[in-house]
């Protein structure tokens, strides 16, 4: 079998809030318990879908996490680490890293306007990003100015999101010098359902 080094974006909305179970709004919630298993669960069906897709041979799957700043996300995003760490192939023909570094960018949070937050003023973040042993966030990206319009929202998720692909494509090229072998390289980003809907 030919190597081959391939690159994959996911996009992945954040699991359910705990304050939609709450019935209160609230600036930055956490995820419910349900949220939190779908997000692992979500993890596990992306292996299993990799595993189907994958010709024989030994192949690497390298994720790189990159979510919005806001608790839900980033505790989504640790779901998705914690699903894809535990998996061992026993017969070593698909190994999976998680990048260590998780990435926390704020280009990709919540539209920052009253009505999207349901809030007068800018969320305030818990920042309590607790993520699993062996991983540590990295923040990236610069905060909207609170009061965007919603244009200006889904502008800028484009925008970050043409800047992921220009990035696979640096890490596909990199990856080919790099490697021998095959190889398939996953940026998987966390976020909301408005920049969802602006992809």
């Amino acid at each position: 079998m030919r190597d081959y080094v391939a690159v994959m974006l996911i996009l992945q909305r954040h699991g359910q809030r705990e304050d939609q179970l709450l019935g209160q709004k609230q600036s930055d919630p956490r995820l419910t318990a349900a949220g939190y298993r779908d997000a692992t669960a979500s993890a596990e069906g992306f292996i299993d879908w990799m595993r189907s897709q994958l010709p024989p041979g030994p192949v690497k799957v390298v994720v790189t996490l990159v979510t919005s700043p806001y608790t839900r996300c980033v505790e989504t995003a640790n779901g998705v680490a914690i699903g894809l760490m535990s998996y061992h192939d026993e017969e070593g023909a698909m190994t999976v890293e998680v990048n260590p570094e998780v990435i926390i960018d704020f280009s990709i949070g919540e539209i920052n306007n009253s009505e999207k937050l349901g809030l007068s003023g800018p969320a305030s973040f818990n920042g309590l990003w607790s993520l699993a042993p062996g991983l540590q966030p990295l923040v990236a990206g610069v905060a909207p100015a609170f009061g965007e319009s919603n244009q200006d929202g889904r502008r800028r998720f484009q925008l970050s999101l043409q800047a992921a692909f220009a990035v696979q494509r640096q890490q596909k090229s990199k990856a080919r010098e790099e490697f021998n072998g095959s190889e398939v390289r996953v940026t998987w980003m966390v976020t909301h359902g408005d920049a969802l809907d602006a992809a």
